[in-house]
């Protein structure tokens, strides 16, 4: 992305993509949020919503999953089916897997 990593800080990206999807944003909410991009280029990291955006798209193309998705996954999940959710191993890949059925029927990414 041609990126100063000093600038750039992975600890620092990391942070506020965790921090997004904590809040259950995603990328292209992020990238839409007027505040969020205004506080990002207060703090010099004018770029994280395009970062945000290009690791969602890796991760799903190699259907992998960090922490944070292990929860916003299934808090989706629990909302979407209006269920309580226990977290176990199969309700991620559930909640994985059903993501990923959803995604690949849409005509728009999530």
């Amino acid at each position: 992305m041609g990126l100063d990593d000093k600038t750039y800080k992975p600890s620092r990206v990391a942070g506020r993509i965790s921090e997004a999807k904590n809040r259950l944003i995603l990328p292209q909410e992020y990238a839409a949020d007027a505040k969020t991009l205004e506080r990002d280029r207060r703090d010099n990291l004018g770029e994280v919503h395009r970062i945000y955006t290009e690791y969602f798209r890796r991760c799903r193309t190699a259907k992998a999953l960090d922490f944070d998705d292990l929860l916003l996954y299934t808090i989706c999940f629990s909302i979407v089916s209006r269920k309580p959710v226990v977290a176990t191993p199969s309700v991620f890949a559930t909640s994985w897997s059903m993501s990923i059925k959803t995604q690949t029927t849409r005509s728009t990414p999530l």
